[in-house]
């Protein structure tokens, strides 16, 4: 009996390291000629108030989960509070929550065990205002 534990706990290791994991990044970039305030929380309480400059690029999120995801998953599912103001205090008018808003990029790092990277952008410009 004590021999068949061993093949078992190699076996248990071996499968257990083949489990893949998805990063995933969000970010807000600012293609505006006005500098933005911006106003984001998620459903873990982060809850993030900054300045960003024109063309300025900022990382709201960056994760590595346990599990392999090829597919992209929706950018706004775990974001609770999203909101952007222009220097005159407009509000912008692109819906985070629409998954055609975002610009997304997806890309297989490991083929075994299976990684995925999926980097989400949503891009504000002055039309959006």
């Amino acid at each position: 009996m004590k021999y068949l534990l061993l093949p078992v706990l190699l076996l248990s290791l071996f499968l257990y390291s083949c489990k893949g994991e998805t990063t995933t990044e969000k970010s807000v970039v600012n293609l505006s000629s006005d500098t933005l305030r911006l106003q984001v929380s998620n459903s873990e309480y982060v809850f993030l108030d900054t300045l960003m400059a024109p063309g300025e690029e900022f990382i709201i999120s960056n994760s590595v989960e346990g599990e392999s995801y090829p597919e992209p998953q929706d950018p706004a599912s775990d974001i609770t509070y999203f909101v952007l103001y222009n220097m005159n205090n407009d509000t912008c008018t692109r819906d985070y929550t629409d998954q055609m808003m975002w610009n997304t990029l997806s890309e297989r790092t490991k083929k075994r065990p299976a990684n995925y990277n999926h980097r989400y952008n949503f891009i504000v410009t002055d039309a959006d205002f």
